[in-house]
């Protein structure tokens, strides 16, 4: 048995030893596949400093050992993931569900809009009681000539007629009026929509001549003026059958009237039990119940 400092010694001077070799061997080192069926890799140094040839000698591979040098660089693999397509909408401007961030992806309708509501401030300031006229009608039965009359509607839209002219979009002379033809009528304005849509560079300012010439009628038609407005139906969805959308006339009903419900009118009273709502005869006895808050605000 050495003495403690003999054997610190001779651990040290291993130790030197085993430096100097590891620093003594050049970058000369390859892989070779080695092996009866060559399914091994040895890492082999081919030689090492000149002054020191006996400090490491590279392993006697005989030709027995089917010794191949496949002269490669061992790294580390990542093995292959399938990557999965995400599924992306075709750029478009936006749909129904977000109207207003549709709007505001069409900066023209935040300049023409702007203008539209000066155009109607101005005659709300000088027509006060026409504000008031238009609140009242709301849930009554009147028509809306008692509310607004023609001749004010008439000198809105031509307003609004010279507006769009101003910023280049020339409109017929019946623009102010409500489309009417020999198979089409309807009580929108759709010329005068058609300009507004124009003047503020809507893509699908088109869509608004359907109230002069009718929409397309066949499901089966293609809808081209919608290209780049609303998104496309996704590949993976199964369209639906024409044939299904079809309606049996003989089994088919309406909703009938709600106010002649049995269990729409327990609904409501258990509303009522509850203190949920509050019921009233007539017009004067709600009115009476909300009190002069609320008739202070409707005169």
């Amino acid at each position: 048995m050495y003495p403690r400092k003999m054997n610190r010694e001779l651990a040290f001077r291993l130790l030197m030893a085993a430096g100097l070799k590891r620093a003594k061997v050049k970058d000369a080192a390859k892989m070779v596949r080695v092996g009866k069926w060559s399914n091994s890799l040895v890492r082999v140094v081919d030689r090492v400093d000149d002054d020191m040839p006996d400090l490491i000698e590279p392993p006697n591979l005989t030709e027995a050992a089917m010794i191949k040098d496949l002269d490669i660089k061992v790294t580390r693999a990542n093995h292959a993931r399938p990557i999965h397509e995400a599924a992306v909408d075709p750029p478009h401007v936006g749909d129904l569900r977000n109207i207003s961030d549709s709007v505001a992806g069409i900066p023209g309708h935040l300049i023409i809009g702007n203008k539209v509501r000066a155009i109607l401030d101005d005659f709300l300031d000088k027509n006060p009681n026409l504000q008031a006229a238009c609140l009242e009608s709301i849930g009554a039965e009147v028509t809306q000539e008692q509310v607004i009359p023609e001749s004010d509607h008439t000198y809105l839209r031509s307003q609004l007629v010279a507006l769009f002219a101003s910023v280049g979009v020339i409109t017929g002379k019946d623009a102010h009026l409500p489309c009417s033809g020999e198979s089409v009528s309807s009580s929108v304005c759709g010329l005068l929509l058609h300009a507004w849509a124009q003047a503020a560079g809507d893509p699908a300012a088109s869509i608004a001549l359907w109230f002069r010439d009718g929409a397309p009628a066949d499901i089966r038609v293609p809808m081209d003026e919608l290209e780049g407005v609303m998104p496309h139906v996704r590949k993976d969805e199964t369209p639906d059958d024409p044939a299904s959308l079809e309606t049996d006339y003989e089994a088919f009903t309406n909703h009938g009237d709600l106010e002649n419900d049995p269990e729409v009118l327990a609904t409501f009273q258990g509303f009522v039990d509850a203190g949920y709502l509050h019921s009233c005869d007539s017009l004067e006895e709600c009115t009476e119940f909300l009190g002069p808050r609320w008739r202070a605000s409707h005169t």
